[in-house]
């Protein structure tokens, strides 16, 4: 991790703390969060920069973004996770990323030009240190979050989990481990969940904490629209001196003017 990273972690508020635990005998990993801390700095984040993401279509990006925290929190500390999902009913798609080593989550949702098909699906693009990316699609039935994670499991990571919502903000993500209690994971649901701690043999494994947090800026956008701007100014500007431009991670949008792009531009070597 960069000292630039570091730092950067270090101002960000409203983080949340998953933990790991083991469910022993039953043979799963239990992981749960309170997303509310989360939530609220997505919720400033959006009105920084006038995001605004239409009902159901909200509550299903609130969930989806629970899930991937999960997901990250329960993976190795060496990976950068990209999640495309798109729904066949409503016709919408979200992206999210995850880095496991920096413990930091990120989304955007897509209403517009998405394509439609009889059935949703999901792709996953994993990248490893020192290895080539692993990319992986399933297709799945239904309209809630848990429709793609349960079914994404069961597929492409051949094992199966359960994401619940619980109350309020507060998730849980139940992922089978080898030799699990399969009649038990069966007829898992929130009282479950909610009565393991009382019934059940729990081991804390860790707490990691996960924090909103795209990286994105106006100078490395420019960095990287520059090479556009060299080849093709026109496809950023039309015969405006500035555009807006939306971060393709997070949304977040930024006025960037020509004759300072053009300064970063004429600065690359031909």
């Amino acid at each position: 991790m960069g000292a630039d990273q570091s730092e950067e972690l270090t101002s960000i508020p409203d983080g949340v703390v998953v933990y790991n635990r083991f469910i022993r005998v039953r043979n799963v990993l239990l992981s749960e969060v309170d997303m509310a801390p989360l939530f609220k700095r997505l919720q400033k984040h959006r009105e920084e920069h006038g995001i605004h993401v239409p009902e159901p279509l909200d509550s299903l990006f609130h969930d989806l973004l629970a899930a991937i925290t999960l997901h990250g929190a329960s993976r190795p500390r060496n990976e950068l996770l990209a999640w495309t999902i798109r729904y066949a009913d409503p016709v919408v798609s979200y992206f999210f990323g995850a880095d496991t080593e920096l413990g930091t989550v990120v989304g955007r949702f897509f209403d517009q030009n998405v394509k439609e098909a009889p059935m949703g699906e999901m792709h996953q693009e994993l990248h490893r240190p020192g290895k080539e990316p692993h990319r992986s699609m399933i297709e799945f039935d239904g309209k809630e979050a848990a429709s793609a994670i349960n079914q994404f499991y069961e597929v492409s990571e051949q094992r199966p989990a359960f994401f619940l919502k619980m109350a309020g903000t507060h998730y849980a993500l139940v992922s089978a481990h080898p030799d699990y209690d399969e009649g038990w994971f069966t007829h898992l649901n929130q009282e479950i969940i909610r009565e393991a701690p009382e019934k059940e043999t729990l081991n804390l494994l860790e707490k990691r904490q996960y924090y909103w947090l795209c990286g994105c800026s106006h100078e490395k956008l420019m960095d990287m629209l520059a090479p556009m701007m060299k080849e093709n100014p026109a496809q950023i500007f039309g015969n405006d001196d500035t555009a807006s431009i939306n971060c393709p991670r997070c949304t977040a949008n930024y006025t960037i003017n020509r004759a300072e792009l053009q300064a970063v531009a004429d600065k690359l070597e031909d």
